[in-house]
């Protein structure tokens, strides 16, 4: 099946690099062709897959009228979970977004940032917040006496 839409050059760029890529696509994303979109006639359930030498993208609807598009340089197959009826893309996409999940949180809650019009002071108050949650995972795993209880991070 050709290509269903341009992969980003960045994703290209990783490839060669031997890192690899796992995430959700915008449906707004204006090189997706109309195939991977959702549609009245596709099946709940049902899963569209496109490959080229570096990338596999899938489409798949969870609920009538709804689409989730994901793009990854880790697989390079359709399999599909037989209890779920879920690509494994999907898959592991859920199995491993619970770390981003948390750093957002974590950044929100203790945040650096402070009210201000100069975009350069965002970018600057959103790497201190990274930053400063990626210094407490590093304590935490050089200290493990200090975890809190349930090894989950506490307000």
């Amino acid at each position: 099946m050709r290509q269903l839409f341009h992969v980003c050059p960045v994703v290209d760029l990783l490839y060669h690099k031997k890192l690899t890529l796992l995430g959700t696509v915008r449906k707004s994303y204006r090189d997706i062709r109309d195939q991977f979109l959702a549609s009245r006639s596709k099946d709940v359930g049902s899963s569209l897959f496109a490959f080229t030498a570096a990338t596999t993208s899938v489409s798949y609807i969870p609920k009538r009228n709804r689409v989730v598009i994901l793009l990854s340089t880790m697989h390079g197959d359709n399999k599909v979970d037989d209890k779920t009826k879920k690509p494994e893309i999907i898959m592991e996409y859920n199995r491993t977004k619970g770390g981003v999940d948390t750093v957002d949180q974590l950044c929100h809650r203790y945040t650096v940032t402070r009210p201000t019009r100069r975009w350069p002071m965002c970018v600057f108050y959103g790497m201190l917040d990274i930053a400063a949650v990626n210094s407490l995972i590093v304590f935490l795993y050089n200290n493990p006496d200090l975890h809190p209880k349930d090894n989950q991070l506490q307000a």
